[in-house]
């Protein structure tokens, strides 16, 4: 694709209003679902005064409850000008939003120099925006909704339906390989324990992976997202002792998802080091 400052200019400020949304997103959600028992879920996470729905409703301070005026939600420059805090209370606004705003921008800016054409960026954008969204949830509720994981590999198939990215009948079974491989780890865990491993979100996750980048990736997606999480818990284990008993498996696959995503877009942007993995 061609591009020049003012494309780059464009999808950066494109790029921050979308990341705007997926705060929205991240915070509304998780509060706005019935969270099904079985996943070992309580539904007494949610908080009633932010019960409504994604596309309408004023934002509010989650600690004053005070509605956010439309000066005071720009993303970035608000965050900035107010320094980090509510208007209202003064209290201290999460720095989560401003890293989504940013990153999700950052991120299209790179999605735009990599791209060999429109219809390509446009669904890679909405890839990454998905598992940004995701990321962030479960990191902060461990839950991964059905309402984006299951829309993330509907598109997926959508998306391959002409082999933009994979051919259909590998994206097909990279659906069902994705979904069987966790499913069934799953239960083996739970028979030999008795405990729940991980959550049905993370099946359905590595299902919508196997929708976009078919079968052939899923052992790689597993074993990088294994090999971080491992680290992960290693290190804060030993380090802060902060985790116990469990912590979010969705963002490794999220992020192991993403980076065979880029390695296999084109030959504009290559990881040789990746290569071998990928």
């Amino acid at each position: 694709m061609n591009y020049d400052f003012l494309s780059f200019y464009t999808i950066f400020i494109f790029g921050l209003i979308i990341g705007s949304f997926l705060n929205v997103v991240i915070f509304r959600l998780p509060n706005n679902m019935n969270i099904d028992s079985n996943n070992s879920e309580s539904k007494t996470n949610v908080d009633s005064d932010f019960v409504g729905t994604i596309w309408w409703g004023r934002s509010k301070c989650p600690h004053c409850k005070a509605v956010i005026s439309i000066k005071h939600n720009i993303p970035i420059l608000s965050y900035i000008f107010l320094k980090g805090k509510c208007s209202d209370c003064q209290n201290e606004i999460s720095i989560q939003y401003l890293i989504v705003e940013l990153l999700t921008a950052i991120c299209f800016c790179f999605l735009l120099y990599i791209s060999t054409n429109v219809t390509q960026l446009a669904f890679i954008a909405i890839f990454s925006a998905f598992l940004i969204s995701l990321t962030m949830i479960d990191i902060n509720k461990m839950i991964l909704p059905d309402q984006l994981t299951l829309t993330l590999l509907w598109i997926g198939l959508l998306a391959n339906t002409d082999g933009l990215f994979i051919d259909l009948e590998h994206a097909v079974m990279g659906a069902v390989l994705g979904y069987c491989i966790l499913w069934s780890v799953f239960w083996l865990f739970k028979l030999l324990t008795g405990k729940n491993g991980m959550g049905y979100g993370d099946f359905k996750l590595l299902a919508a992976l196997g929708a976009w980048l078919g079968w052939q990736s899923i052992p790689s997606i597993l074993l990088v997202a294994s090999i971080m999480g491992i680290t992960y818990g290693i290190f804060m284990k030993v380090k802060t002792s902060l985790i116990k008993n469990e912590f979010a498996f969705g963002p490794f696959l999220a992020i192991a998802g993403w980076v065979t995503m880029i390695t296999k877009i084109n030959d504009t942007f290559y990881f040789p080091h990746l290569s071998l993995i990928f």
